[in-house]
């Protein structure tokens, strides 16, 4: 029959890790959910310690790691896995990623509870009592990290992503918890193993929850008729623009750092009386081995009073050290943007793209595109071309300037060698991400690929239609690039008429002029529509020009027509001025007639004054 004590031994490290992950569990505050959690983790551990003397017979071993992975690790792993998905699928499909997670972890505590009172019973054996406060925080985050790769698989929708988080959601924990139990079995040096593996899996699981918190809700998608892989594709674009910020030699506003990290007085008392504990067992263990009648090796003695308390250290110091406004605010991924033609009816329209999947494709569209409409899009980006391709529009976003500005287009079937376009983009991204990250020769060339008039704008801003947005004379500092609408670009003469310079169409940059030669407006610019327009300061626009070519000779023929422009429109004045100045002749002309009969053959002031001398010669006679 079991003593108290060896009850209360069993069950200690149970409330022990329930209270270090309070936080997140309080954060939903599902209590009847994971209740529920706790019950099936309790009923996973009676059906395997049932099966437990069959399985032990059946692959029976010698070798200690075979034992460790199969006996062991398979059958725990694999029954949890089973007993996870069946539930997911069945009864909690609509809690988020990071419900789930909490509901994985209490599963394991659950099974931890029995398990770790069977083991109490199994008193013969020295590496019990290791086991029942080492094995507690390696069930909850394997059955953590399970739940997690399991969510993330009902939230996808491609084949491909379904299939590769299955395979997560099992190989992983199974991995680490067959090294454990190897660790375990082999003894020895190798039990010191067990403490860093606790602390990765630690460090491991608060990841996977912190990238949970910054995913999206399933009711959100569900709501927006959208799956996982839209919303990601969604958030590639801030990504990819604080990339873009980034090789500009510009820092990003929003950066928020990877680790956020506040340790309050009871939290750092507690980690510094672990931590002193660990060097006093450490210094003490023969004496604590004779006091307390444990039947513990000295290696075993080592990893339970000395390494286990810094694994508790770490996992209070570690406990939502990292940031989920990280993945929100901070990720980078390097961008290669596309040429993209899109044929809607007989309609063709060219714009840019700056991610594509065999699942969708994000556009930087400037016009809404209607939800629901098909269409049929081709790709081109250095010399790969892809075949064209036919899709739908499923999101579409212009108005709220908080999420990227475009379009999400859902493929319907993929034509023949889109997968081995695909294939070539992904292979040509890594390499150039590789080579700029590394500095190769040459790296600066790369920047072409990403820095465009559509991708080094920061900020996006609606106006009605009359709003003067910089006016002749002022100091330019910023310039623009029309998203949506038309803009007039026009100047004032001295007698208040306004002069129409020209106009701005959707896709167009305008306001650059003032910036290059640090020169004030020499015209205004006024909304003719309502309008969205993007700006960005003098150094995004001298980046744009030292790292795409293509857009410095865009600049110098716009710069050449301008000048052209304004050339003729010099010419056309000058000879208004000069149709003036003869209309103001022959009136002069017609005047002398009238005076003195005799038709001048030159009108000028010359003549004029000699006419007035003669007059008053005339007139004192």
């Amino acid at each position: 029959m079991l003593s108290f004590e060896e009850i209360f031994l069993s069950l200690l490290p149970i409330p022990l890790f329930v209270i270090l992950y309070q936080k997140h569990f309080l954060r939903n505050a599902r209590y009847s959910i994971y209740l529920d959690a706790f019950l099936y983790g309790v009923l996973q551990a009676a059906l395997l310690l049932l099966a437990f003397p069959w399985v032990d017979e059946f692959f029976s071993s010698e070798t200690k790691v075979f034992i460790g992975f199969i006996n062991a690790a398979l059958f725990e792993k694999t029954t949890a896995f089973l007993f996870l998905f069946y539930l997911f699928r069945k009864q909690y499909s609509k809690l988020n990623v990071n419900e789930s997670v909490c509901f994985g972890m209490f599963l394991g505590i659950g099974f931890s509870a029995l398990e770790n009172i069977f083991y109490a019973v199994q008193t013969n054996s020295s590496m019990i009592f290791l086991r029942m406060f080492t094995s507690v925080p390696l069930h909850i985050t394997t059955c953590g990290i399970i739940a997690y790769y399991l969510a993330l698989r009902q939230a996808y929708f491609t084949p491909i992503n379904r299939v590769s988080n299955l395979i997560f959601a099992y190989t992983i924990p199974l991995f680490f918890h067959g090294i454990y139990d190897s660790c375990l079995l082999i003894g020895n040096e190798i039990t010191y193993v067990i403490g860093p593996e606790l602390v990765f899996l630690i460090l491991t699981l608060e990841y996977l929850m912190a990238r949970a918190l910054a995913l999206p809700h399933t009711k959100e998608l569900q709501t927006q008729k959208l799956s996982l892989e839209d919303w990601e594709a969604i958030q590639l674009q801030p990504q990819y623009e604080r990339w873009i910020i980034r090789s500009m030699g510009k820092k990003n506003a929003e950066f928020v750092p990877f680790f956020s990290i506040s340790i309050d007085i009871k939290r750092g008392i507690a980690i510094g009386l672990l931590l002193l504990i660990s060097i006093l067992f450490y210094l003490f263990r023969e004496q604590l081995i004779y006091i307390f009648d444990l039947k513990l090796n000295d290696f075993e003695m080592i990893t339970l009073f000395a390494i286990y308390p810094i694994v508790l250290a770490f996992n209070l110091f570690l406990l939502g050290a990292i940031n989920p406004e990280y993945f929100k605010n901070s990720i980078i991924s390097i961008p290669i943007i596309m040429e993209v033609n899109v044929e809607q009816g007989l309609d063709t329209k060219s714009m840019v793209g700056s991610e594509v999947s065999s699942f969708n494709s994000f556009l930087r569209t400037f016009d809404t595109l209607e939800i629901g409409h098909e269409l049929e899009i081709s790709y081109l980006y250095s010399d790969f071309k892809s075949p064209t391709i036919k899709g739908t529009v499923i999101w579409d976003n212009h108005e709220d300037f908080e999420r990227p500005m475009g379009s999400i287009v859902r493929f319907e079937n993929l034509p023949k060698g889109f997968h081995r376009f695909l294939f070539q983009y992904q292979l040509y991204k890594l390499g150039k991400g590789i080579l700029y990250n590394l500095k190769f020769p040459g790296f600066k060339k790369i920047r072409k690929l990403f820095v465009k008039e559509s991708t080094v704008m920061e900020h996006n801003n609606y106006y009605t239609s009359g709003t003067i947005l910089f006016k002749e004379g002022e100091s330019g500092r910023k310039f623009y690039l029309l998203k949506k609408g038309s803009i007039e670009i026009c100047k004032h003469t001295e007698s208040g008429e306004k002069i129409t310079l020209g106009f701005v169409e959707s896709g167009e940059i305008f306001g650059e002029m003032s910036i290059l030669g640090n020169q004030p407006r020499t015209a205004s610019a006024v909304c003719m529509t309502n309008c969205v327009v993007a700006t960005a300061d003098g150094d995004n626009l001298e980046a744009l020009i030292k790292g795409n070519p293509d857009f410095s000779l865009k600049l110098i023929q716009t710069l050449a027509t301008r000048i052209g422009y304004s050339e003729r429109l010099l010419k056309s004045r000058i000879q208004e001025i000069e149709d003036q100045l003869n209309a103001e002749k022959d009136k002069n002309k017609i005047l002398e007639e009238k005076l003195s009969g005799v038709p001048p053959t030159i009108i000028s002031p010359q003549i004029s004054q000699h006419s007035k001398y003669r007059k008053r010669r005339k007139h004192s006679s």
